[in-house]
C-alpha cells in the first residue's frame, strides 16, 4: 500500500485514479488540477505522500515546472511523471522523477510504476541509513583525528553520493544545503526542520534524537551531527558558520543549530 497525491487537470482521469487505486488498497491523500495548486497542497502538508503521479500538460504550471518546485521542498520526494511526449519524459527522469509512464497507458503499467518506485525508494533510504549507521557505531570515542576521519567518510560515502543523486543542475546555495541536511537526517530516524531567518541565516531543529534512542547519551554523536550538518552548508557557502544553540545530549528541549553567512 503507498500514499498517493494525484496530479492532473482531467477530471475523468482522476476519477479512475481514486476508483482504481482504492480498489488496489492504496491511499489517495490529495488531489490537485494544476502544478499551482499542487506545490501550494504539498507545502502545506505535515506528512508527504509516499508517491505523487503528476501530470505534464496543465494549467498554471506544468509538470516539469511543478515537479522541480515539489522536488525543492522535498529532494526525497517519490513522482511518478505522466506524459504523451517521450522528449518531456526523458526530461522528467533527468530532473529526478522515479518512473514515467506514456499516454495511453494500462492501469498495470501504473501499478508497476507504483511498486517499482516504492521499492527503489526504500532500498535507497535503507541502504543510507544503514551507511550511516555503520560509520556511526565505529567511533568509540571524541578524538579529533577519529571525528574528522569519520565525517570524512560519511561526506564521501552518504554525502556526495545524496547530493548526486537528487540531480542538481543549479548552483547550491545554502537554503538547498539546509533542505538537504534535514531530509538525510529524517532518513535515519530524526525530526529535522530548517527555517530562513529574517537576517539571512538559517536556524535547523530537531526535535528528536534517534541517537540518544538507539545509542545512549553519548557527545560523540552530537559532534557527528554537528560535522553532517557543516559537511553539507559547506557545499551551499563556504564561509558559513555553524553555532550551536542547544541539544537534546545536553537535555535542552530539541537540538537547535544557527548557520551564518
Amino acid at each position: 500500500m503507498a500514499t498517493i497525491f494525484t496530479i492532473d487537470d482531467d477530471r475523468e482521469i482522476m476519477k479512475v485514479y481514486r476508483e482504481i487505486l482504492l480498489l488496489n488498497n492504496h491511499e489517495i491523500v490529495a488531489e490537485a488540477y494544476n502544478g499551482e495548486e499542487a506545490i501550494n497542497i504539498f507545502r502545506k502538508m505535515k506528512r508527504h505522500p509516499d508517491i505523487i503521479i503528476m501530470d505534464h500538460r496543465m494549467p498554471s504550471k506544468d509538470g516539469l515546472e511543478a515537479m522541480k518546485d515539489i522536488r525543492n521542498i522535498n529532494p526525497l520526494q517519490g513522482i511518478i511523471f505522466v506524459t504523451a511526449d517521450n522528449e518531456a519524459a526523458e526530461q522528467a527522469m533527468d530532473m529526478g522523477a522515479n518512473s514515467f509512464i506514456l499516454k495511453p497507458f494500462k492501469m498495470d503499467n501504473l501499478f508497476n510504476a507504483i511498486e517499482t518506485t516504492l521499492f527503489e525508494m526504500r532500498k535507497k533510504e535503507t541502504n543510507m541509513r544503514e551507511t550511516l549507521l555503520s560509520i556511526i557505531v565505529q567511533i568509540k570515542s571524541s578524538n579529533p583525528v577519529m571525528l574528522k576521519r569519520a565525517c570524512d567518510q560519511i561526506e564521501m560515502e552518504i554525502i556526495d553520493e545524496y547530493i548526486h543523486s537528487l540531480k542538481v543542475e543549479e548552483e547550491v546555495n545554502l537554503k538547498a544545503a539546509s533542505n538537504w541536511t534535514c531530509s538525510l537526517m529524517n532518513i535515519a530516524g530524526f525530526d529535522f526542520k530548517y527555517e530562513e531567518l529574517k537576517n539571512g541565516h538559517i536556524q535547523i531543529i530537531n526535535d528528536k534524537c534517534h541517537w540518544m534512542e538507539k545509542f545512549g547519551s553519548n557527545p560523540v554523536y552530537c559532534h557527528i551531527t554537528r560535522g553532517i550538518i557543516s559537511r553539507f552548508a559547506l557545499k551551499g557557502d563556504k564561509n558559513v558558520i555553524l553555532d550551536v544553540k542547544k541539544t537534546l545530549m545536553n537535555n535542552d528541549d530539541c537540538c537547535h543549530f544557527v548557520l551564518k553567512t
